[in-house]
Formats: structure tokens, C-alpha cells, sequence
């Protein structure tokens, strides 16, 4: 995140977080420090996860059959007035 992302207020926490720091520790910087944070949990998800490989689905037929009805019923309330729309500049 860069400096222009963050609102007047947040800057201004980030000055004083700093100011504390640099008494304790004057290499610490708080905005690498949650960057590296952020990087290791990243690791350690990718070390810790196990892929999904999709093999199968299993869809019950009457409701693939009553979703292939719907839409050719949502399709034909959708058309029927384009084409009257279309009958009327065409033949008037």
C-alpha cells in the first residue's frame, strides 16, 4: 500500500507509531514490518494448503431439466417483444 491509498488520519497514526518505534528501535519501520507479516502468513498458507481438483458433479436431471425450461421460458418473454418491436418498424 503506498502513501497516497492511505487517508490524512491514518498517516498521521502511522508518524506516531513511528515516533514510538524509533525510540525502542531505530531500523524498525511499521509498514515493511506488516508487509512481512502479511508475506509469512501468505507462506504459511501456501505451505499448509492441499489443491482441489474437481472430478465430478452431480446434478440431479429433473432439475437440470426444469432450469433448461426456465430459461428457454425467460428467453421467449425477452424476444417476443424485440421482435414485435422490429415487425412494427419494418412493416409500418
Amino acid at each position: 500500500m503506498s502513501d497516497e491509498e492511505l487517508t490524512p488520519r491514518e498517516l498521521e497514526e502511522l508518524e506516531k507509531l513511528a515516533i514510538q518505534t524509533d525510540k525502542e528501535d531505530p531500523e524498525y519501520d511499521p509498514i515493511e514490518d506488516d508487509w512481512r507479516k502479511e508475506e509469512e502468513k501468505r507462506q504459511e498458507l501456501r505451505e499448509k494448503s492441499k489443491g482441489v481438483v474437481l472430478t465430478d458433479i452431480d446434478l440431479p436431471f429433473g432439475r437440470v431439466f426444469w432450469l433448461t425450461i426456465q430459461f428457454f421460458l425467460a428467453g421467449i418473454i425477452v424476444v417476443f417483444p424485440i421482435y414485435f418491436i422490429v415487425f412494427l418498424i419494418m412493416f409500418s
